[in-house]
């Protein structure tokens, strides 16, 4: 089974339940060193980079990991 990984894959969700893309506000023109590349994983295959997003961080804020069919595949406290 193969996985795709895209960082539009990724978005924050706000404590007030805002989704944030990181292709809103002024993301894309943040530093992010390494972004994350887009690209499919086989299993036991791993992928690290970063992903930039224009929001402030606020207790309560989470990551969330979308699959391909953007079902939220997880979701990570950042705050």
């Amino acid at each position: 089974m193969v996985s795709p990984v895209n960082p539009l894959y990724v978005e924050i969700k706000t404590p007030d339940g805002k989704k944030i893309s990181s292709g809103d506000g002024n993301a894309t023109a943040a530093p992010a060193d390494p972004r994350l590349e887009s690209g499919n994983l086989k299993p036991n295959q791993k992928r690290t980079g970063k992903v930039p997003f224009d929001v402030k961080l606020q207790p309560g804020t989470k990551a969330v990991v979308l699959n391909a069919g953007s079902k939220i595949a997880g979701e990570i406290d950042l705050a």
